[in-house]
Order: C-alpha cells, then sequence, then structure tokens
C-alpha cells in the first residue's frame, strides 16, 4: 500500500536511513524520531518497524560492518519496540 492511499485518512511519517542496522538504529532512534508526533495528535494506531537484511550480511563478506550476530539483533529489536511503547509518543 502506498503513503498516498492515506491522504485525508491519516498522517504518515516516514524514517528510514539506508544501509543500517538495528545496531545503527538504537544510535539514531531518539533524535531521527524528533518531531514525528505533532503536538495535539493522536497517539500512532501503527508502527511498523523493519530491520534484518543489513544486519544479516555475512561476516566474512564485503559488507562485514553491517553484521550483527542474531542474538544482539534480537535484543536490538526488543529494545527498538520498547522505545516505540514506552518513549516516543506519551505526553
Amino acid at each position: 500500500m502506498r503513503t498516498s492511499s492515506f491522504l485525508g485518512k491519516a498522517d504518515v511519517v516516514l524514517r528510514g536511513f539506508s544501509g543500517y542496522n538495528t545496531r545503527w538504529a538504537l544510535r539514531v532512534l531518539a533524535r531521527a524520531m524528533e518531531g514525528a508526533a505533532a503536538v495535539g495528535a493522536a497517539d500512532p494506531v501503527v508502527v511498523t518497524v523493519f530491520f534484518g537484511a543489513n544486519d544479516t550480511s555475512l561476516p566474512d563478506w564485503k559488507q562485514v560492518h553491517q553484521h550483527v550476530p542474531l542474538d544482539e539483533y534480537q535484543n536490538n529489536l526488543r529494545a527498538i519496540c520498547a522505545y516505540f511503547k514506552g518513549h516516543v509518543w506519551r505526553r
């Protein structure tokens, strides 16, 4: 579904950084989400978090700097989800 499908029905806030893995995203998450929720806006109904492709880069390949071990990846995703559950839109 395209964001244009929501015109006039919902505010869609996109935040994406090409090439980022969960480790790097955690470092910039708070700054990346600044201004995402307008004052007086309703709390979000849906938040989509999409990571994994860069995290799974093989550690012995050219993109070794993007690789994140599975246990760290899981912990990073939990931390990202906890951020959205408890920090971004709480007033």
